[in-house]
């Protein structure tokens, strides 16, 4: 009778739930897979923040070949292949790209890992770039939605509800209040942390 058609409707449903949840499983690993990728193709590449935006390609080679020479790291403006702001903002500073020869990629892994080292260079310490008054940082280069992380992971830091966060090889880090190390693929990972704070 009508308790076995809902008995059979029940286990249709349920197996339908279940396909659902794989697919969505599915999904949210392609999506990972294709965010992994994404950032690969960006691993040639180094983030300066809040340079001013009237230098020439070749000043802002050799912007980078400063910076390099403050950690140690000995580079030339043949190591790197292209340079470019990111953006233009009206206003008179703009983050900068630089992508590195395929050669000079050790180098570039040099550079990045003594970062903590380029957060806020006054430019007037760099040979040659004097005249600017700004204070650069030094980063590596995330695809949007890891750079959405990194930004509210930071947030979050300046709030004190998180110790620290950093980005290591594209990917987000931080470390919570009790000193334990998380990787971050997503705000909601971060959530799911501050919910235990």
């Amino acid at each position: 009778g009508s308790s076995g058609i809902n008995a059979e409707y029940g286990t249709v449903i349920s197996g339908l739930m279940q396909q659902n949840e794989d697919l969505q499983e599915k999904v949210y690993m392609l999506e990972w897979h294709c965010d992994d990728l994404h950032q690969a193709a960006l691993s040639n590449r180094v983030l300066i923040i809040n340079v001013p935006t009237k230098m020439s390609p070749m000043m802002l080679r050799r912007l980078m070949v400063r910076i390099a020479d403050k950690v140690g790291v000995g580079i030339s403006v043949h190591d790197i292949r292209e340079v470019f702001y990111l953006y233009r903002r009206p206003s008179r500073t703009s983050p900068v790209i630089v992508i590195f020869m395929e050669h000079a990629l050790s180098a570039r892994r040099q550079i990045l890992s003594r970062k903590h080292q380029l957060q806020h260079i006054s430019m007037r310490s760099l040979e040659g770039f004097s005249r600017y008054c700004y204070d650069i940082c030094v980063d590596e280069q995330l695809i949007r939605k890891r750079n959405n992380v990194k930004q509210r992971a930071r947030r979050e830091v300046n709030h004190g509800r998180i110790m620290d966060t950093w980005v290591q090889n594209g990917n987000v880090f931080a470390r919570d209040n009790n000193g334990v190390r998380h990787y971050l693929e997503s705000t909601e990972a971060l959530e799911t942390i501050l919910e235990r704070e």
